[in-house]
């Protein structure tokens, strides 16, 4: 007669998540992965990512360590913007099933337009003439969450603001020189936006 085995024990399944929830383009599609996966030696995970636009499967052949799991820009594309949700499962070879919904993130690869920056008041002969005794510059188009910065070497150097506006110091500055962006919370940066 043959061997029987009796298995009712659910297979071991470790997932962390890489990073801080909020993945922009460089960080989804890092070699790092998106979520590390554990599974024991002889077992398969399937890793199913669900976006706003489409899903996303992916397999992990288990070794007993933690693998990373990786997407590419055709996967972005297919999970659209926004929050996606990960649900990973592993199955033993009696058939026992284990499951974790962790590693969920929010997708956001798309940068920030550029804001606008203005004078606070152009307070010289002419109100158009761009000579001021206020040294404030406002940014318009400042999304929530956002961090301002200007630089006033043409981009160079960037230093940060504090909320939506920023001081100069008292000087000349050359054309195209003083300029604005955003780094939104995902981490994008906006092209600069330059005060005219």
């Amino acid at each position: 007669m043959g061997r029987h085995a009796l298995d009712t024990i659910a297979p071991t399944l470790g997932v962390t998540v890489v990073g801080d929830g909020k993945l922009t383009l460089a960080e989804a599609t890092s070699a790092s992965g998106v979520v590390r996966v554990n599974v024991a030696a002889g077992t398969t995970a399937t890793v199913v990512f669900t976006g706003t636009a489409g899903s996303v499967t992916k397999t992990v052949v288990g070794n007993g360590t933690a693998q990373a799991v990786t997407l590419d820009t055709v996967n972005l594309i297919a999970l659209g913007q926004g929050q996606v949700s990960v649900l990973t499962t592993v199955a033993d070879v009696a058939g026992n099933v284990s499951s974790s919904s962790t590693g969920g993130f929010i997708l956001d690869t798309v940068g920030p337009a550029s804001p606008a920056p203005s004078l606070a008041a152009d307070t010289g002969a002419s109100s158009i003439d761009r000579i001021t005794k206020n040294g404030t510059i406002n940014a318009a188009g400042v999304e929530a969450n956002a961090t301002l910065q200007f630089s006033t070497n043409s981009g160079s150097t960037w230093n940060p603001a504090a909320g939506t506006s920023f001081t100069l110091a008292e000087g000349n500055y050359a054309a195209n020189a003083v300029q604005v962006r955003q780094i939104d919370a995902a981490g994008n940066i906006s092209g600069a936006g330059v005060l005219a």
